[in-house]
């Protein structure tokens, strides 16, 4: 009846782990950040996530976000929140916790125990997330691009 890139999605909002809408609406401007790299964005999308797993700790997807977020202040981007690759390990790990098939967790765990220069971790990591997605080419790129 439908393609599959309907059912993929259907199935993917089906298995949020929230009712909050106010948690799913906060996702589109974390994406925003995601495209546009400004500070404005950065600061509304981490305040508002911030806000969204303090009330929301079981959204796998707020969890994830944030952990991007924190690995792009590891880079340097905007901010200066201690430790943010501590941070976005612990974000990481909670959304895998809740959802661990989520892709982008998966995949931003593996990002985040890279640039902490675990070794161990971050092989099983990438191949977990290579085995979830094996021909997604963001993971593929991402993950090449540490390899």
């Amino acid at each position: 009846m439908y393609g599959v890139i309907t059912r993929v999605e259907l199935q993917r909002v089906r298995s949020r782990n929230t009712t909050n809408l106010e948690s799913c609406e906060c996702l589109p401007h974390a994406y925003e950040y995601q495209r546009l790299l400004t500070p404005d964005e950065h600061y509304f999308a981490r305040d508002r996530l911030e806000d969204v797993v303090e009330n929301d700790p079981d959204y796998a997807d707020a969890w994830a976000v944030p952990a991007w977020i924190y690995a792009d202040v590891h880079w340097g981007a905007f901010d200066s929140v201690p430790d943010p690759l501590d941070r976005a390990l612990h974000a990481a790990t909670q959304a895998v916790k809740l959802a661990p098939m989520h892709q982008q967790a998966r995949l931003v765990l593996a990002n985040v125990h890279f640039f902490r220069k675990d070794l161990e971790a971050f092989p099983i990591a990438a191949d977990e997330t290579l085995a979830m997605s094996p021909n997604d080419s963001n993971v593929l790129a991402t993950i090449g691009s540490y390899s």
